[in-house]
């Protein structure tokens, strides 16, 4: 069986979505499965050039797009294209025609929530769009465009079984029974170990991109300013990434000013800040899964989040191996954080906890559910 990924970027580095396809792709490989990457920006050295097409920034005509992906089903014999997240309306006519040729199966994954639509604008009004008046051939919403992608793919994957319900009821796919649900698999090979927990610091750990639309960091940043005027400090908060609104971001931390809060820009491997981390903060409006809590529990850095994405129940048992926040409850947020600080032997156990919870996530089992589907389709 071979398998291509259609994705933005390949650099395992760069994102979630990207570690994976990395994950999987490894996995796959693991099982006697070659696997292919069809990919516009941040290459990376992890996969052979044998392995991959590099399309660059360079604006391709629809026949050249068109050309190279027939390329690589034919060199490559693909069996099944897993496509990771793009709705351009390029590859949907691309895609659909393969589908009518029966060149190979195709997967789509939304690696978010379905209420991301919410949060995606529209896209502009032109000539071009002027058309889905009258052909509904171009979709000019988000929810439009997921919806076409769903109907093409012999398979939709979504994150989290609590998302197939609100994904029918606000994209109205024509063939429901496409909708499955395989969560993310953990980044990491291992877990820490329990005796690692006594070589922590009294460090708060924030990673993440710096989309405040999404990411909601200016909240983490007050949460801690309410930290800072409750104790007497020798904490301190870490922030680690970087992205289109890191100099606001930062800005804002200055005018309100913290004091114990550091920013140390984007980090390609932040295993080491989990493993020296007590405590990790997401305040996201939204999320897919969001692997960095995984992640996080991996190395017994004790999650604190919102409850703004249904799958974080599939994560996190509150009080059990992290804590789940009201909505932009700030104040029981900061409380949760503090109790935390302040209680050595409660941290301990939610830590080991933590570690301890991760076992459904591991790469083996999550994999697993992906050959199933592979072998059916």
């Amino acid at each position: 069986m071979n398998i291509l990924f259609i994705e933005t970027h390949l650099s395992p580095h760069n994102g979630g979505i990207e570690r994976v396809s990395y994950r999987l792709g490894s996995y796959f490989s693991s099982q006697g499965i070659e696997c292919y990457y069809l990919f516009w920006n941040n290459d990376s050295d992890v996969i052979d050039i044998e392995h991959k097409v590099y399309l660059g920034n360079t604006k391709l005509t629809f026949f050249q797009y068109r050309k190279i992906l027939f390329n690589c089903i034919k060199k490559w014999k693909i069996n099944i294209i897993i496509n990771q997240q793009i709705f351009s309306d390029s590859l949907w006519f691309i895609l659909n025609e393969i589908k009518k040729r029966r060149l190979c199966k195709i997967i789509t994954c939304l690696h978010q929530s379905p209420n991301v639509y919410q949060y995606i604008p529209s896209l502009p009004m032109s000539k071009r769009y002027i058309l889905y008046k009258f052909t509904r051939l171009f979709p000019i919403t988000f929810t439009d465009r997921v919806r076409k992608y769903c109907d093409l793919s012999d398979c939709f994957v979504l994150l989290s079984n609590s998302f197939i319900e609100d994904f029918k009821k606000i994209y109205k796919p024509k063939f429901e029974s496409h909708l499955i649900a395989i969560p993310n698999p953990c980044t990491f090979d291992s877990c820490i170990s329990i005796d690692e927990l006594s070589l922590k610091k009294n460090q708060v750990l924030i990673v993440s991109r710096f989309w405040e639309k999404q990411k909601n960091i200016c909240a983490a940043l007050r949460i801690w300013k309410q930290i800072e005027k409750m104790m007497q400090l020798n904490w301190e908060l870490i922030i680690a990434g970087n992205g289109q609104d890191e100099e606001t971001i930062r800005q804002y931390a200055l005018s309100i000013g913290l004091k114990r809060c550091r920013f140390i820009g984007a980090v390609s491997n932040p295993l080491s800040l989990y493993k020296t981390s007590k405590i990790f903060l997401m305040t996201s409006h939204f999320e897919g899964f969001g692997m960095t809590l995984i992640e996080a529990l991996q190395n017994g850095c004790v999650p604190v989040v919102f409850d703004t994405f249904n799958a974080v129940h599939d994560i996190i048992k509150d009080g059990s191996n992290g804590f789940i926040i009201p909505p932009y409850d700030e104040n029981l947020f900061a409380s949760k954080v503090i109790l935390l600080m302040n209680n050595e032997k409660m941290w301990l156990k939610i830590a080991q906890q933590a570690i301890g919870s991760v076992s459904s996530f591991q790469l083996d089992v999550i994999g697993q559910h992906w050959l199933k589907i592979l072998t059916r389709l």
